[in-house]
């Protein structure tokens, strides 16, 4: 038999891998089915405080004055419920999600309405298969003067799913972290945390991953997912529940939010602007606590190799400071199939770094601190010398189990660890006091906490549920977290950066990052999506968040490769220059990848671009206040400033830091002009000091050659 050539097999091997990534979806479609409706009683009004709750001939409505919260057609079902079972694969933290219908009620009945102390209650039933599931649904003033609501159903039933009037012109953003999709009209979004995937829709990459690994992702999987959105009609919903849940846009007249549980409860919100939207919707989800200031000051270089090789580029950047050195391989490095990760044992690797105080006290005493890595991952060590805490957690339990009390053993590329039970109190108690003898104690000021979204559902958590606590997990570790900080002295100067999150994490959480970027250019998993991240999130209430300079993920393969230009390098410098962190990251193959300090000309342009970023600190930091106070993020869609121009609302191209400064990155190799939009008034080009003097609103093409990006202070009269 002949061996057939890598020219043909490797083009088969793509176009099998996209076929089949076409049939076998990351997650099923499962129908919701509202079934028939009917009311019995007459038609009546309920006031509750300044709202009204109306059932009339044509809709069940509530009303703030003029403005409707929630309306639906009382021809058509509201809600609807079925049994059923859920189907997780999980694919090192990825997830292919399907669905088993058993039973769908056919019919939602609508039995009493009325009003009970400060509550407006609706109690029905619905009609499964001759058989009545009874519900409620309560409607009550929070403590925060909003509607807060909760659906209780027969405790037999495993999902619930209700709906809502929307309109044509009605556009929805947030859910957590975005990458592909700003404006969420028209689309499925599911609320589950999970790693973003590689690819994530860029072919053949995306094929691939999820054929050989089920890694590849799609356009919604999303380290940070959150059960909030809001609206162009200045109204938001939240949903206080942690299990399973998808909100579906794509019925232009309909909103649908649908739960694998019997009960739900939320959180109706409208205000007059999103900026007022915005500070309602964060005080639910917590507001992040303000930056220490040295971490925003300049630049951070994210760079590893051990100290001989730290302190060459800090030379060959003379001229320049740097406001911090994130060394991640403070524990030592190790090979794998990926390229360099790190050595999760939690101690410093003191060959890796020799006369470590020397090197902590020289840097720090010119104004550099040190940022380390951890995540909640352990392994052995690489020698004897080193301290085990893998097998100190193995003996005291606190790593995750399944229901026989077995350790989960989970496999990272490709090597064993053990994940951290975060539902044990003994071991979170444990895990600080390592932060702060190991990271604190050897002088780090700040870390990357990296992971938190893949719990493992066949583990045992303490009386919780697996499939609730896996979104609940990042949120208790951004909790643990932020208290090893709280619990030490210095705690006003150190901070964190996550990747993962729910509803609640920034409560908790410092600061975020977007997670893993592909070294390319595209709206999938390249720099564009790196945007559409921050903007997405930042409406969610994460308001401090950052991207890796020049992306991180790379591969040089034989037959396909993404690895980092020079171009890509400096157009993210020029992106990151005008957000609120500039940290580089050398990525998962430094070696093949240009680096921030490769040549002179390289370096030149990060100079050039971190001084930039130095000289907004003032204004940055009075952004970084409204975020705590406010519930503003930093970096802003340009809806939030200018909810008038319909234009431009659901763009994820172009953005404000803060309210004054428009930016619109270039995403396109070799590209030396962008089409910007420009609301009427005046513009003064950050470089050049040019003005632009606009009687109205309109679309503009400017030059934006490398090394001069397009950005434009707003001039206020």
């Amino acid at each position: 038999m002949k061996k057939i050539p890598k020219s043909i097999l490797i083009p088969i091997v793509i176009c099998l891998a996209f076929v089949l990534w076409r049939m076998f979806p990351l997650r099923e479609d499962l129908p919701k089915k509202f079934g028939t409706i009917e009311w019995k009683f007459s038609p009546k009004t309920i006031e509750l405080e300044d709202l009204s709750f109306t059932y009339d001939e044509n809709q069940f409505v509530i009303r703030r004055g003029e403005k409707n919260l929630w309306s639906t057609s009382v021809k058509k079902a509201f809600l609807g419920a079925s049994t059923g079972k859920i189907i997780f694969r999980d694919r090192h933290g990825s997830y292919q999600i399907t669905f088993r219908n058993r039973l769908d009620c056919e019919k939602q009945v609508i039995e009493e309405f009325f009003k009970l102390e400060k509550k407006i209650i609706l109690k029905g039933s619905f009609i499964c298969q001759r058989e009545n599931k009874a519900w409620e649904w309560v409607f009550e003033k929070d403590q925060n003067k909003n509607l807060s609501f909760s659906i209780q159903a027969d405790s037999s039933l495993d999902r619930i799913y209700a709906r809502f009037f929307s309109s044509q012109e009605e556009h929805f953003f947030g859910t957590g972290e975005q990458f592909t999709h700003f404006d969420l009209k028209g689309h499925r979004v599911p609320v589950w945390v999970s790693e973003q995937g590689i690819g994530r829709g860029l072919q053949p990459i995306t094929a691939i991953l999820n054929l050989l690994a089920g890694s590849g992702g799609d356009a919604y999987a999303t380290y940070i997912s959150s059960p909030l959105f809001v609206s162009t009609k200045n109204r938001a919903l939240i949903l206080k529940n942690y299990e399973y849940g998808e909100f579906d846009f794509r019925n232009h007249e309909e909103i649908i939010f649908d739960y694998w549980s019997s009960n739900i409860s939320g959180i109706l919100l409208d205000a007059q602007s999103p900026k007022n939207l915005l500070t309602k919707t964060t005080e639910y989800t917590g507001r992040m606590r303000t930056l220490p200031d040295w971490i925003h000051k300049g630049p951070i270089l994210g760079a590893q190799g051990g100290r001989d090789h730290i302190q060459k580029i800090l030379t060959d950047f003379e001229d320049l400071r740097f406001s911090g050195l994130w060394l991640q391989d403070w524990v030592g490095q190790r090979k794998t199939i990926i390229g360099k990760q790190l050595w999760w044992s939690w101690d410093l690797d003191k060959k890796h770094y020799p006369n470590w105080d020397h090197f902590l006290e020289k840097e720090q005493s010119g104004g550099t601190n040190f940022l380390g890595y951890i995540n909640p991952f352990f392994v052995d060590p690489p020698n004897k010398e080193r301290k085990n805490y893998r097998s100190e957690g193995l003996e005291k339990n606190f790593f995750v189990r399944d229901k026989e009390e077995k350790f989960i053993e989970i496999k990272v590329t490709d090597f064993a660890t053990n994940l951290l039970d975060l539902s044990n109190v003994n071991a979170v108690t444990w895990v600080k006091e390592i932060i702060k003898k190991e990271l604190i104690g050897n002088g780090f000021w700040g870390w990357m906490a990296d992971f938190g979204e893949a719990a493992p559902l066949e583990g045992f958590y303490r009386d919780k549920n697996p499939i609730s606590f896996h979104n609940q997990y990042p949120v208790e570790w951004a909790k643990l977290n932020r208290e090893a900080i709280e619990e030490v002295n210095n705690s006003k100067n150190l901070t964190f950066f996550m990747r993962s999150g729910f509803l609640e994490s920034p409560k908790y959480a410092t600061l975020f990052w977007t997670g893993d970027q592909l070294v390319t250019w595209d709206q999938y998993d390249g720099m564009r999506s790196s945007l559409t991240a921050l903007l997405s999130s930042g409406i969610s209430g994460f308001t401090l968040n950052h991207s890796d300079i020049g992306g991180y993920t790379s591969f040089k393969l034989p037959f396909f490769s993404y690895i980092r230009s020079k171009e890509l390098l400096i157009r993210w410098m020029e992106m990151n220059a005008f957000t609120l962190i500039f940290r580089s990251h050398e990525g998962n193959q430094p070696e093949n990848n240009i680096q921030i300090y490769s040549d002179a000309e390289i370096r030149k342009e990060f100079t050039k671009n971190a001084e930039i970023y130095s000289s907004l600190f003032l204004y940055r930091k009075k952004l970084i206040q409204d975020a705590s106070e406010k519930g503003w993020p930093v970096v802003r869609p340009m809806w939030l400033e200018f909810p008038e121009e319909k234009e431009i609302i659901t763009s994820d191209q172009q953005f404000l830091l803060g309210d004054r400064l428009l930016v619109a990155p270039v995403f396109f190799e070799n590209q030396t002009t962008v089409n910007i939009f420009f609301p009427k008034g005046k513009w003064k080009h950050f470089s050049t000091g040019e003005v632009l003097d606009l009687k109205k609103s309109n679309w503009l093409v400017v030059d934006a050659p490398l090394g001069r990006p397009a950005a434009y202070w707003r001039i206020l009269d």
